[in-house]
């Protein structure tokens, strides 16, 4: 890593090209570059779990622009096709950690269809090769067929290789869109595929693994086991001492430290410690700007940090996150983050979007929990068939107080069941914050009915369960509206 590296002055590089073609030697010479590049991305492939992440991006960044020659010519007519396909999966690595997806989805289209014309094509290199392009697919385009075709393929060519980690690969990727599509039961059921880990495995497969879990758990509604699983995943990392960030074609690839704080920190938030769950969030976003990685700043942002600053009242820190947000998903060519971003502006706006969100499911579930405005009848029956998982009471709750807001004369009884039906699943997950929420809407309701006793005996027995964020909007509401209570009850 004291090695100095050289470049050619652009005049001599022209000169020497010349040579060389006159010499009827180009083709040769762009043959051993490419067979060297291969070489050394199958050595930074090697290093890539072992070595620190600034040290292998000192090591072996500089050598982008020989890759995209060396893939350039390798993947047209004239280059070497097997070369230039091996070329392509053993330079993951190096796309990964520089961001930069639309370039490497590219050279993976164009490799793939070389390896597709071939009489016998490389199991293991079109599993690499379809699982590349399942990620790709996601972060360009959402949960599409294309992206979920990706996945289902790269698994049937794990099973039929009988590569067990390939096919955990594989269903990681898949658990990923069903959690963006917001099918977070099926996703819940695909966790269960970890259990077939080979104790054998590298254990930061192990580690990924577990926590794509633990993002299946908190979707689908367990609270409390997501945040035991959470807090063993960090333990894990800080007891293994691992240096890199990523699991190598695991699945979507996010940064391991950033991904785990990031969902921690919507767990603690659901628990009621908005304080601590801002920290968390926080802590995830300055890693994700510290080793300035792109996808990683988006995931973080999308999925905590935006919603958290405003669930906390905090409409500054959330404009200028969505802001960032923007930034970086226009920056690194990140449709799937661009288009969460315009729903969060909308929504931050108070506006209800009509556009489809087909594939997007999870975004259409955090918009609800942001304004009161975003239940449609669709939510609605998605969440009384109990698909919506971690924001099912909310959406009953929303739903009740759109009833009693429009409807005339308001149907009290229908919401004082959706209210209660709400209250207690959200006990039941383990989501102080909705509970709250469903608290404070039951107690102005009972409040209206002149039942001021019974208002004041329930929002006391869930105020009186949180420690923190008292200055947060839900908990100020509730304060004011206890204040209000206790004059009308005789003490």
């Amino acid at each position: 890593d004291e090695a100095v590296t050289y470049r050619l002055l652009d005049i001599t590089r022209t000169y020497a090209l010349e040579k060389l073609s006159a010499a009827c030697e180009l083709e040769a010479s762009r043959e051993r570059h490419a067979a060297r590049c291969l070489t050394l991305m199958n050595q930074a492939q090697a290093d890539w779990e072992h070595v620190s992440t600034q040290q292998w991006l000192d090591r072996y960044a500089a050598y982008r622009e020989d890759v995209r020659a060396a893939l350039d010519w390798g993947l047209s007519q004239a280059g070497s096709p097997l070369l230039a396909i091996r070329l392509t999966v053993s330079a993951m690595p190096l796309w990964q950690e520089l961001s930069l997806l639309t370039e490497h989805g590219l050279y993976v289209g164009k490799a793939l269809a070389l390896l597709q014309q071939s009489t016998s094509p490389c199991a293991h290199l079109h599993l690499q090769l379809q699982l590349a392009l399942g990620s790709f697919s996601y972060h360009t385009q959402g949960a599409t067929p294309q992206t979920i075709e990706a996945f289902e393929r790269a698994r049937q060519l794990a099973e039929i290789s009988q590569d067990v980690a390939g096919q955990l690969r594989a269903v990681s990727g898949h658990l990923a869109v069903n959690l963006c599509s917001g099918n977070y039961q099926q996703a819940l059921r695909q966790s269960l595929h970890f259990d077939h880990l080979d104790p054998n495995a590298p254990p930061l497969l192990g580690l990924s693994a577990q926590r794509l879990r633990v993002l299946a758990q908190h979707f689908a509604g367990n609270q409390a086991l997501a945040r035991h699983n959470a807090e063993q995943v960090m333990q894990r990392m800080a007891q293994s001492g691992h240096r890199n960030r990523f699991t190598h074609g695991f699945g979507v690839q996010y940064d391991q430290s950033v991904a785990s704080l990031t969902v921690l920190a919507r767990i603690l938030w659901l628990q009621g410690f908005p304080e601590r769950a801002w920290r968390t969030a926080r802590q995830a976003l300055e890693l994700a700007l510290q080793i300035n990685h792109g996808t990683s700043i988006c995931y973080t942002l999308a999925l905590a940090g935006v919603v958290i600053a405003h669930y906390n009242g905090d409409d500054r820190a959330a404009r200028s996150m969505l802001e960032l947000l923007s930034q970086q998903a226009q920056k690194h060519s990140v449709l799937l983050f661009d288009t969460w971003a315009r729903h969060y502006t909308l929504a931050l706006d108070g506006v209800v979007h009509e556009e489809n969100v087909e594939g997007l499911g999870l975004i259409k579930d955090i918009v609800v929990t942001l304004h009161t405005r975003g239940v449609d009848e669709a939510c609605f029956e998605r969440a009384r068939r109990g698909d919506a998982g971690w924001c099912t009471a909310e959406i009953l709750r929303v739903r009740a107080e759109s009833l009693l807001h429009r409807a005339d004369p308001p149907p009290t009884q229908v919401a004082e069941s959706l209210l209660l039906e709400a209250l207690g699943l959200a006990r039941q997950q383990g989501a102080l914050a909705w509970e709250l929420r469903s608290a404070l809407s039951l107690a102005r309701l009972w409040q209206r009915e002149g039942r001021h006793a019974a208002a004041r005996d329930l929002l006391q027995t869930v105020h009186g369960r949180f420690t923190e964020g008292f200055s947060t909007p839900d908990l100020v509401s509730v304060r004011r509206l206890l204040d209000e209570l206790h004059h009308k009850v005789p003490a």
